[in-house]
Formats: structure tokens, sequence, C-alpha cells
């Protein structure tokens, strides 16, 4: 009986290695924090001069040419577009967006300041 278990949890550990190793290999690498935040920075920049959000997150999903996190940028750009806040439509992306950045942007939409929320952020990390 404790073999059985002990195979199986194995098997189990290893497939579970294996699938993902190869959505690590579909999707590609992470991007760096650096990158990550260049585009948070020019999120910030952009809400902070008055663009609208949506324009806003267009220019921070065009200044990076990672393809992970252009994807993301345009996932959240769908999102938003389709009427879901910020905060949850970056939270479609924890692997990218971490956790910690999330909820600071939900405390900035609900005070009304976003763009001071991000540029905090960039300047910290």
């Amino acid at each position: 009986m404790r073999r059985r278990n002990l195979l199986w949890l194995l098997t189990a550990a290893t497939v579970g290695f294996f699938v993902g190793f190869l959505v690590f290999r579909r999707q590609g690498p992470l991007p760096s924090k650096d990158e990550i935040n260049r585009t948070l920075n020019e999120l910030a920049i952009a809400l902070h001069q008055g663009r609208p959000l949506l324009h806003a997150i267009e220019r921070a999903a065009n200044k990076t040419t990672h393809p992970r996190l252009k994807k993301a940028w345009s996932d959240v750009l769908n999102l938003v577009s389709q009427g879901r806040s910020l905060s949850k439509a970056m939270s479609v992306h924890r692997d990218i967006f971490p956790n910690e950045l999330i909820l600071a942007i939900q405390k900035g939409e609900i005070e009304g300041n976003v763009d001071i929320v991000l540029l905090n952020y960039t300047a910290r990390h």
C-alpha cells in the first residue's frame, strides 16, 4: 500500500513538472522586474497627464518588446475595455504582476490616485 502511494506521488510530481515545463516553453521566460516597472511607469505617467485609462494601457503595452508582457498588457486592455477594473484585469496575470502591486492598485482605485500609487510602487521596486 505504501509503495503504491509513493509510486502515485512520484508519478504525479513528474507529470506536474513536465506540464509546468511545457507551459514555460510555450509561454517563454517571465519579464524582468525592470521591464515590468518600465511599463508601469509609462502607465503612471500617462494617467498622471490625464490620459484615459485605455490609452494609458496602450502606452504601457507599447513600451515593451517582451512577448509575455506585451500579451499581458493586451489582455489587461481587453478586460478593462469590457468593464473590468484595472486591478481585476491585472490579477489575471499574477505570474507577471505581483499581488502587492494588484492590492496597491486596488487601493488607488478606491482613493482615486492610481497614478501616484504606481509611481510610488515603481520607485520602491
